[in-house]
């Protein structure tokens, strides 16, 4: 993956976070954890990243940052038939969560 490409995806990313209105105020005296996810789409990375977002998305609260850290594929009979984006994801750490995780 070339580094223009990955650039491109990161802010892409970062796009479609402030459009769903999820970035806000960034890390203004907060505490953020930060994890790993993995998306994946028959299409794009783009797509597999937006599909990472989108689920984490749905169990987690205040989502602030992805950034792309690895981008692969699954190759079948010399064609893709998967892409696949490793983000890492930030979100806003809440005392109830620390407490439960």
């Amino acid at each position: 993956m070339a580094f223009q490409e990955k650039r491109r995806l990161s802010y892409n990313v970062a796009h479609w976070l402030s459009e769903s209105g999820s970035q806000g105020d960034i890390m203004q005296d907060s505490v953020y954890r930060v994890i790993h996810v993995v998306g994946s789409s028959p299409k794009s990375w783009e797509d597999a990243s937006t599909a990472a977002i989108a689920t984490a998305g749905k169990h987690l609260k205040d989502l602030r940052v992805a950034e792309v850290e690895k981008l692969d594929l699954r190759i079948e009979d010399g064609k893709p038939i998967s892409f696949r984006a490793r983000l890492y994801l930030s979100f806003r750490y809440e005392e109830e969560i620390a407490h439960t995780g």
